[in-house]
């Protein structure tokens, strides 16, 4: 289970904050590239609140999560990065207007492994619409997170 929070940080009219909670199931396909780094795959599911502009929305996601991890060395931490489908419930919020529902999240994380089976995130991540409405203003996000592992 995957808490997150985070605000926007670039240079919109209006300031975004996103509040979700999403699952994360491993997928049977890795890889090991080198002899130093595994790749392992996952499939992502969020659901959430998107604020902004005095706006209040929900958003949806699912998509693929790849995690780089160390095979010769047991390392706390690990990076992932992924991309998904995100559905959003409303597209306008203050004075920015996000084109429409359909948008896309790609993201790239560092996990440090707090205690076992927790994790803490600090996580990087870009919403936009793939320039598939007139507007597509997109959104870049930092966000913070906790996963506890099961």
């Amino acid at each position: 289970t995957e808490l997150r929070a985070g605000t926007s940080i670039n240079s919109l009219d209006v300031t975004f904050n996103q509040f979700d909670i999403g699952l994360n199931r491993r997928l049977p396909w890795s890889w090991q590239l080198w002899e130093t780094l595994k790749v392992d795959t996952s499939f992502t599911a969020t659901v959430g609140v998107l604020e902004g502009g005095g706006d209040i929305g929900a958003l949806g996601s699912s998509g693929l999560e790849f995690t780089f991890s160390r095979l010769s060395v047991r390392s706390p931490i690990t990076i992932r990065a992924g991309s998904a489908v995100t559905l959003i419930s409303e597209h306008r919020y203050g004075g920015e207007n996000l084109g429409g529902p359909i948008q896309f999240t790609s993201h790239i994380g560092m996990h440090y492994q707090l205690v076992e089976h927790l994790n803490a995130v600090a996580r990087y991540q870009h919403m936009s619409n793939a320039s598939q409405y007139e507007d597509n203003p997109g959104i870049d996000m930092v966000m913070l997170e906790l996963v506890l592992w099961f």
